[in-house]
């Protein structure tokens, strides 16, 4: 228990640390409860305000620390959410945890695509694209290409893996790579696409990365193939 609530607190941390602003409002929410449209919570988001009357804690997983919405206007919510290293469970520990995306802009920028998503009984499914490309004597071609999927929920359960929820949507419940490879962790290139520092990136990236909602030409050994 001690691990996860250590872990939900890293994740916390590098939503508010994020190297940019987020797309729409930068203010930081500075009272507990969801934050507003376009923004993140602030750290002590969910905390019990000291006012000489307590107050029921919110569940941690519960807590929406990020908010926007979709190119068809539908409130998407971002929660802490909950994961149990066994490949189950939701929202932003999960989509960092397990795949390895560190910034909610990534996510942001997914559920963004043109068309508000489509719908799957409760659900929306979101594709985008985060593409590598480089440039030679003025010659750009693309070496790389991620499709990246976001499922956002609009399900009101009272519990969903185990957090209490306050009446609100789930949420986003995943957002991954479809990996070649199957792999469950995007390549830590990915975030870079959105202009977001990747710890995980190093300085090995060559060249510039780019999101896109339609799928690029890329140049390899496999003759030039279309993801």
């Amino acid at each position: 228990m001690k691990i996860v609530t250590t872990f939900i607190s890293f994740a916390l941390t590098l939503a508010l640390s994020a190297s940019v602003a987020p797309i729409g409002d930068a203010r930081l929410a500075a009272a507990p409860g969801p934050a507003p449209e376009g923004t993140r919570a602030g750290a002590d988001i969910g905390s019990a305000k000291k006012t000489g009357t307590a107050k029921k804690k919110k569940d941690i997983g519960a807590i929406v620390f990020y908010q926007w919405r979709d190119a068809s206007n539908k409130r998407i919510l971002l929660r802490m959410g909950t994961y149990d290293y066994k490949g189950n469970g939701f929202g932003w520990v999960k989509i960092v945890a397990k795949h390895h995306i560190l910034s909610p802009l990534s996510v942001e920028f997914v559920t963004r695509a043109p068309g508000g998503g489509v719908r799957d009984g409760n659900e929306y499914i979101y594709h985008a694209y985060a593409n590598r490309k480089e440039c030679v004597r003025g010659s750009c071609y693309y070496t790389d290409s991620v499709k990246v999927r976001a499922v956002v929920s609009f399900s009101t359960p009272k519990v969903h893996w185990g957090v209490k929820l306050d009446g609100g949507a789930i949420g986003v419940k995943t957002t991954y790579c479809l990996n070649a490879n199957k792999a469950w962790a995007c390549p830590p290139w990915v975030d870079l696409a959105i202009g977001v520092k990747n710890a995980n990136s190093g300085n090995s990236t060559q060249g510039s990365i780019e999101w896109s909602y339609s799928p690029v030409r890329v140049q390899g050994a496999d003759n030039d193939r279309a993801k």
